[in-house]
C-alpha cells in the first residue's frame, strides 16, 4: 500500500447489508460523488492518498464531513496543506483509514474496495499538538 501505511485490523468484521449498486466504484470515486466530503476529497488528492483509495483492496474509511473539517481552527487546514506539512496531513488522513472492515451500527456507503463511514469530527493523532491549540 502506498504512499503510507494504514491502520490494520484482523479482528474487525462488518455486519451490515449494503446496496450492490455502489460496489462497482472505488472509495475515492464514491467520496467524490458526495458533496459533503468535498474538503476530504481535496486533501486526499493533495496527499496522493487518492491513489490508495482508487486501487483494489478492502478498506474502511472513517470520512470526516466538510462540517467536521469546519470545526477545526481555520488556520489549521491552511497550515497542513503547506508542502512542508504534507507528511503530517497524510498521517492525519491515514488515521481515518483502516485496512479491513469494521463493525458499526450503520454503514453509510459501500464501494468496490471498501466501506465509508461518515464521522462528525476529524480524528487527530496524538502527535498533532504542534499544529492544534
Amino acid at each position: 500500500m502506498s504512499p503510507t501505511s494504514v491502520i490494520t485490523s484482523s479482528t474487525l468484521s462488518c455486519s451490515s447489508t449494503l446496496p450492490k449498486s455502489s460496489r462497482s466504484i472505488t472509495l475515492f470515486e464514491l467520496l467524490s460523488q458526495q458533496k459533503k466530503f468535498g474538503i476530504l476529497v481535496k486533501l486526499l488528492t493533495i496527499t496522493q492518498l487518492k491513489t490508495t483509495l482508487s486501487q483494489p483492496g478492502n478498506y474502511t474509511l472513517l470520512a470526516p464531513t466538510d462540517e467536521a473539517f469546519r470545526q477545526l481552527p481555520q488556520a489549521l487546514i491552511q497550515t497542513l496543506t503547506k508542502p512542508e506539512n504534507l507528511p503530517f496531513l497524510q498521517k492525519l488522513l491515514t488515521h481515518h483509514l483502516v485496512e479491513g472492515e469494521a463493525t458499526v451500527f450503520r454503514t453509510n456507503l459501500q464501494a468496490s474496495n471498501g466501506i465509508i463511514y461518515e464521522v462528525d469530527q476529524v480524528l487527530i493523532p496524538s502527535e498533532s499538538d504542534r499544529f492544534v491549540g
